[in-house]
């Protein structure tokens, strides 16, 4: 029960944040005389798109905790990575973050919780905006990268400029609990990699104390349980 009311908590933060930051700016926009009526209209409609993720996350981590199937569809990769990125954007924008993504034009479809997956990405971008905090405003850069390995699973990863993790905290950075941030709780990563396992996938990470980190997952193309052999990473 604990770590359900954790992980509830973590997951929800995201969503609930930005309806805050989006109330306050409809406040802002309605003290204009005359108001701006348009840009209100906007608010509300992200809102309304971020209650409505929210209820998914809720129902999906429900879901997930009593051992239910997730809900697998087949996805658009590149349509995930463009709408969570999408939700970054100001929050980049705000930290002075540049952000590039590489993805080819056509990729296979991956099967999977949509909802999930959203948040296993959303938590890796924020975790690397984090991480490049102490980093110099022109050196801070997010870069995604989508491609199809040789093999023909479905691989995103996330890399970032910051100080990078030791090897020490490199080995429990998947358990619950465990944070290098002063005020985390632990439960984003552990999460994710449970996540990413249920999808027949692997996560893992790549550090260096001058180059940042890279987060990478990889998931089975639409129709196979289980990743195709020969694309992980060699065990450490």
């Amino acid at each position: 029960m604990g770590q359900l009311a954790t992980a509830l908590t973590h997951e929800l933060n995201q969503p609930l944040g930005a309806i805050l930051k989006n109330t306050e700016a409809a406040e802002i926009f309605l003290q204009n005389n005359p108001p701006n009526l348009e840009e209100v209209r906007a608010i509300l409609t992200d809102i309304r798109r971020d209650d409505r993720r929210a209820g998914r996350v809720i129902d999906r981590m429900r879901a997930m905790y009593k051992r239910r199937d997730l809900a697998l569809d087949r996805l658009d990769i590149r349509d995930l990575v463009e709408d969570t990125l999408a939700m970054t954007r100001p929050d980049a924008d705000a930290r002075q973050i540049k952000v590039t993504v590489q993805m080819p034009p056509h990729l296979p479809e991956a099967q999977g919780d949509r909802v999930h997956l959203q948040q296993v990405l959303l938590n890796l971008i924020l975790n690397g905006m984090d991480a490049m905090s102490n980093t110099p405003k022109p050196s801070r850069s997010l870069a995604v990268r989508v491609a199809e390995t040789k093999n023909g699973n479905l691989q995103v990863a996330v890399s970032d400029r910051g100080s990078g993790i030791t090897p020490d905290d490199a080995a429990k950075i998947f358990e619950p609990f465990f944070t290098t941030k002063s005020d985390g709780m632990g439960m984003g990563l552990a999460i994710s990699q449970t996540i990413i396992e249920a999808h027949g996938g692997s996560l893992w990470l790549e550090s260096s104390a001058m180059e940042g980190t890279t987060f990478t997952f990889i998931l089975p193309p639409a129709g196979l349980a289980k990743v195709k052999d020969g694309d992980l990473p060699a065990p450490r």
